[in-house]
């Protein structure tokens, strides 16, 4: 007898320890939904924007619906001192 005893390969897939499934696509009538509802709900967080200006530096243009101004800073730094400004008015 072979002490060895051969058996034929047999691939086995490996075991995936997370498996990311894609959520479900919404219906057309959920987003319709949540798009009305984003439009009548009041907002009262700043919108910031960043981009860049003509010369290639960055920038950031803040809108503040509550007071209903937009703001343009250079630095993300000066972004923030005006959000904790705003956050202790």
């Amino acid at each position: 007898m072979n002490a060895f005893n051969a058996r034929p390969f047999q691939s086995k897939p490996l075991p995936i320890p997370f498996k990311h499934e894609a959520a479900p696509k919404s219906s057309l009538f959920q987003r319709l939904l949540e798009s009305v509802l984003n439009t009548l709900s009041p907002h009262e967080q700043p919108r910031i924007r960043c981009y860049t200006t003509r010369q290639g530096q960055p920038a950031w243009s803040v809108y503040d619906p509550l007071n209903r101004t937009t703001h343009q800073f250079v630095s993300e730094e000066e972004v923030r001192i005006w959000l904790e400004q705003r956050y202790y008015q």
